[in-house]
């Protein structure tokens, strides 16, 4: 589809809302940034990868992937921040399976990122 997700961002956050997409076996933090929603460092991802999510979005599965060969994330948990091109690639990743960013992102206070 010629899509492109993310690119590398080392660049701290300035007084952005902080975000959080939190699960069963996954906890992340981020915020949404200039070119799209960054993970931060040290933000945990699920160990698994659905295979709904490699059947039906090869790309984002290839880009969990590569993140993992390219070590941005190493036993489940990314080494640096990350900026991917929107919040749902990146909730994506960080949950294994297709997951729509605007309502898995969440303030401290439950607020959904669509509702902020």
């Amino acid at each position: 589809m010629g899509y492109f997700y993310f690119q590398d961002n080392d660049v701290e956050r300035n007084d952005a809302t902080i975000l959080y997409c939190k699960g069963k076996n996954y906890d992340a933090i981020g915020y949404v940034s200039a070119n799209g929603s960054t993970v931060m460092k040290n933000s945990q991802v699920s160990e698994n990868v659905y295979d709904s999510l490699v059947k039906y979005m090869k790309s984002y599965a290839r880009l969990r992937e590569q993140l993992e060969s390219d070590g941005t994330i190493v036993n489940s948990i990314f080494q640096k921040n990350y900026e991917f091109r929107s919040p749902s690639a990146a909730a994506t990743v960080v949950i294994g399976r297709l997951a729509n960013g605007i309502t898995e992102w969440k303030t401290a206070d439950g607020k959904k990122l669509k509702e902020i």
